[in-house]
């Protein structure tokens, strides 16, 4: 739902995930955090912090933490807005998050008075009826009717077209010829934020969406706790891609990924790809703002060995 109305209402979203917290190397948690909240808190948006209940504990001995969560929701915006998720009842969530104004409990099914609830926050007239959870009633509020959980929308992913992409006309061209001819497997954009990386992603998958298997890799997917789990999950991805080749496989904000295990399985299923796989037409593309922060054995030929840095446009 989240997403849907930044979307609805041209709202530029941010998500904060548990991992993005737990994976930062050689920094403590509060660390992390106040890196990844100093680059959003300025400017107006929405900040979604998922699975709170994760990036602190109601039994946490991290005082440092907790003080910087609490910095940082006291310092937001005052046109920003932070939204929480978690699958815990209040009292059993730290303290800091017992002061939030407004809250939100989604059933299973939505009963009546629910759904005249969501639609006034929604801004939605039309009537849905029968029994629906809370996405099939976001799809029907919003849409007029289902959609299929295989849509760009279903991958957080809204349609752009080509023309809507201001500029960058070279790198346009190479997108579209790299969905015909056999290299190159990997395609890195880099540049500033708001050069519009992810709007040429964005055309690209749009563009491929009715012929090509799509996939959205975000770090919740790849990145597990458990001892190979994130080399397992890295395996199923290329698994899928190869089975319901031709396929494009999207990573946005690869730099958050660059963790050891994750880019040593990577490079193994590019080199796999590149040449037990040749005639699998599976094509990666990756957006990053820190080309420095992506690995050097990512980044050679036969990789992501395609790099184009992305300007910011007048």
């Amino acid at each position: 739902m989240v997403r849907r109305l930044c979307e609805k209402h041209g709202i530029q979203l941010n998500t904060i995930e548990p991992s993005l917290v737990f994976l930062e190397k050689g920094s403590s948690k509060a660390q992390a955090l106040r890196k990844q909240m100093s680059r959003l808190v300025l400017e107006p948006r929405v900040i979604l912090l998922k699975r709170v209940e994760e990036i602190l504990p109601k039994k946490t001995e991290n005082g440092a933490l907790e003080a910087e969560m609490l910095y940082w929701m006291q310092s937001l915006n005052p046109r920003s807005l932070f939204i929480m998720t978690t699958t815990l009842p209040k009292e059993d969530l730290h303290p800091i998050f017992r002061h939030i104004i407004y809250e939100l409990e989604l059933p299973p099914k939505l009963g009546a008075e629910d759904k005249k609830y969501l639609a006034v926050l929604l801004g939605s007239s039309k009537e849905v009826s029968g029994d629906v959870d809370f996405g099939e009633f976001c799809d029907i509020a919003l849409n007029g009717q289902r959609q299929e959980r295989n849509t760009l929308k279903s991958h957080g992913i809204p349609p752009v077209q080509w023309n809507q992409v201001v500029g960058h006309e070279q790198v346009k061209l190479f997108l579209k010829e790299a969905l015909i001819n056999d290299q190159p497997r990997g395609i890195l954009l880099h540049g500033p934020p708001g050069s519009g990386k992810t709007m040429l992603a964005q055309a690209l998958v749009t563009h491929i969406s009715a012929s090509w298997h799509f996939i959205n890799v975000t770090l919740p997917n790849i990145v597990h706790a458990e001892i190979g789990g994130s080399e397992k999950a890295v395996q199923r991805i290329f698994k899928e891609a190869v089975e319901r080749a031709p396929s494009l496989i999207f990573f946005d904000e690869f730099d958050s990924m660059m963790d050891e295990r994750i880019v040593r399985q990577l490079s193994i299923e590019l080199d796999r790809l590149q040449y037990d796989l040749p005639d699998k037409r599976v094509l990666l593309l990756a957006t990053t703002n820190r080309l420095e922060s992506i690995h050097v054995s990512l980044r050679r030929s036969g990789r992501f060995g395609s790099q184009f840095h992305i300007t910011q446009r007048n």
